[in-house]
């Protein structure tokens, strides 16, 4: 039986429509990728809670929209100052790990945040690194119009 790798689509609302724009080609490149290895399930805009019981749920998980340094931003517009209850932050990776731990799950295969600044707060990166045996993110930004074809380098941290 595959194992089980869950893409979450958070917020894409912004930047021009390109992040809302890539998320199709995305999303199949993802599945070309893991495809072989593993059943792909796709959640769009989740509430916190429901990011939470599908990742404690996984093998493997890819998130994909808006992120800033500690954060995923899961609901349209919650990269926004008035809305930050929409987000995955470090307090959410900690209930993941304690949901697995209950349930007895192993650790996540790997953790692929595409979304900017993520890797900037060593908390959410030590936080994840508890959870899963790696996670691979980016420093700065993954989108720039002033340059819409340059895809930065993706940092991959281990245990």
């Amino acid at each position: 039986m595959k194992r089980s790798l869950v893409v979450i689509r958070g917020d894409v609302t912004g930047a021009l429509g390109a992040i809302w724009l890539y998320w199709p080609i995305f999303l199949l490149s993802r599945r070309r990728q893991f495809g072989k290895q593993y059943r792909v399930s796709v959640l769009v805009s989740p509430s916190p809670r429901q990011a939470i019981e599908a990742i404690s749920k996984a093998d493997a998980v890819v998130f994909y929209g808006h992120g800033g340094p500690g954060k995923v931003h899961l609901t349209p517009n919650s990269n926004k100052q008035n809305n930050p209850t929409g987000a995955l932050d470090v307090a959410s990776v900690n209930t993941v790990l304690d949901i697995r731990t209950e349930l007895e799950k192993e650790d996540l295969d790997f953790v692929m945040i595409s979304c900017c600044d993520t890797l900037q707060d060593p908390h959410w990166i030590e936080g994840w690194l508890k959870v899963a045996k790696s996670i691979h993110g980016y420093d700065g930004l993954t989108y720039n119009w002033k340059r819409p074809f340059h895809i930065p380098r993706l940092r991959t941290i281990t245990r």
